[in-house]
């Protein structure tokens, strides 16, 4: 059962509207207080790069979007299009672990800035790396 925040939480990052195969991962990465639309963004900014897709298209795609609405959850529908648009390219599984990887860099970015946190960093790749192994 959830409590009232991780409701609220569940509603403001708008996790029902996220693919099933990502949601709790996604979920996940809100509870622990990560950029979690970042980590989306730039997960789907790989993958349409990897699938050779212009620069230009890539920009047009998630360009458009205004990074103010995009913050905090409030996430703008050209990206939740583009993220079920790569859902056509690739496979649930393969979806999940790019995810995961954009988590783990993100982690990576943050001790390089704040060396201290550095304790944290075994706790948040076993929280993350979890979502390999068991999928959620």
């Amino acid at each position: 059962m959830r409590t009232e925040q991780e409701i609220a939480l569940w509603n403001e990052f708008k996790c029902k509207n996220i693919p099933e195969c990502i949601r709790a991962n996604y979920f996940d990465s809100v509870l622990n207080g990560e950029d979690a639309v970042v980590i989306l963004k730039e997960m789907i900014n790989g993958v349409l790069k990897d699938f050779e897709l212009t620069p230009l298209k890539v920009d047009a795609v998630l360009g458009e979007i205004d990074p103010d609405v995009d913050q905090h959850g409030k996430i703008h529908s050209l990206t939740l299009q583009a993220l079920f648009d790569i859902t056509r390219l690739i496979d649930g599984s393969t979806l999940n672990a790019r995810f995961t990887m954009e988590r783990i860099r993100q982690y990576a970015e943050v001790v390089e800035r704040e060396p201290k946190k550095q304790e944290l960093l075994l706790k948040w790749l076993n929280r993350a790396l979890g979502f390999l192994v068991t999928g959620g």
